[in-house]
């Protein structure tokens, strides 16, 4: 019985070592796999982010139009139109904020601020309204100017 007991032992050893190896590879083989899909999610994240931005960028295009709209309509003195413009440049900051990517959202909430603090001036029928407006137009600009690529 020692025998058997003598031949089994290396054969136990030589199946342990295959064992260590193959959890070893397959180890191995679920880190790179890990890796490899980290890496492709990163790309779909920054993807994503580049098309929030252009999208941010589109609709501040817009709001920035109806800003421009209001304005030329408070310079004439036309309050009911200068209304409704601000009303869809607010509408649209909304927008903005709902999608622009987390690295935008200070320059949104400023925008917010300066686009409510001029569509109250308007309702108001304020001098200070063209100021306003020219203050929030200055921040869709910079909106505008922001580079698309990731």
């Amino acid at each position: 019985m020692s025998e058997g007991t003598a031949k089994s032992g290396p054969s136990l050893r030589r199946f342990a070592y295959y064992l260590l190896v193959v959890v070893i590879v397959v180890c191995v083989a679920f880190f790179l796999i890990g890796r490899y899909q980290m890496g492709k999610a990163e790309r779909i994240r920054l993807d994503a982010e580049v098309k929030l931005t252009q999208a941010t960028v589109y609709i501040a295009d817009d709001t920035m139009q109806n800003a421009l709209a209001a304005q030329r309509d408070v310079s004439n003195r036309n309050w009911g139109s200068a209304r409704q413009a601000m009303a869809s440049v607010v509408e649209g900051v909304s927008v903005m904020e709902q999608i622009a990517p987390k690295d935008m959202s200070s320059q949104i909430a400023d925008l917010k601020r300066k686009a409510i603090n001029a569509q109250t001036a308007v309702a108001e029928n304020s001098n200070e309204s063209l100021g306003l407006i020219a203050d929030a137009l200055q921040v869709l600009q910079k909106i505008k100017e922001r580079p698309l690529t990731g």
